[in-house]
């Protein structure tokens, strides 16, 4: 995201929405799908989808992601912040 911030007229907002529209035309750096495609994604709801690009923002990868949200049981039930609170307890020994 940060160097889509950098092109002008192109903001932390504008550059966010991007890349959360983006994300699964876009694929993983491998050239592979997103593990989180537009069947899963309406399964797991928005607050999945938010906290994913919260993540995003934080400078995570989708690859540090979504095995860590994958390994949540209750993600369907949490709200998007509980989500990035579970992950990031998760994640920061990885970083």
């Amino acid at each position: 995201m940060k160097y889509l911030t950098k092109l002008p007229g192109i903001g932390k907002k504008t550059a966010e929405r991007l890349l959360l529209e983006l994300k699964e035309k876009v694929g993983t750096l491998d050239g592979g799908p997103l593990p989180f495609t537009d069947s899963t994604t309406t399964n797991l709801g928005s607050a999945a989808d938010d906290a994913i690009a919260a993540l995003n923002a934080l400078g995570y990868t989708n690859s540090e992601i979504i095995p860590v949200l994958q390994k949540l049981p209750d993600l369907e039930s949490l709200s998007t912040e509980d989500i990035v609170k579970k992950a990031l307890k998760s994640m920061a020994g990885r970083k």
